[in-house]
């Protein structure tokens, strides 16, 4: 049997990652054809998680990206 999982980070007011959240369940429970959408629902999750938290994404086409300690 084998396991899948579909985990996202949240993030605090600075855009660091506070933590992560994600759905694991057997090959059986997650079937392959199901993780676009599984993807969809726990990144929403995230993003209105990491909203209580005061953080706000970046526009439209632009990237998040932290240099490594800062």
């Amino acid at each position: 049997m084998g396991v899948r999982c579909v985990a996202v980070p949240l993030f605090d007011a600075q855009g660091r990652v506070l933590a992560s959240i994600g759905v694991t369940g057997t090959t059986n429970q997650l079937h392959k054809a199901d993780l676009p959408r599984v993807a969809e629902l726990v990144k929403d999750g995230a993003r209105k998680i990491s909203q209580q938290f005061d953080y706000r994404p970046p526009p439209e086409g632009l990237m998040h990206i932290k240099e490594a300690g800062r």
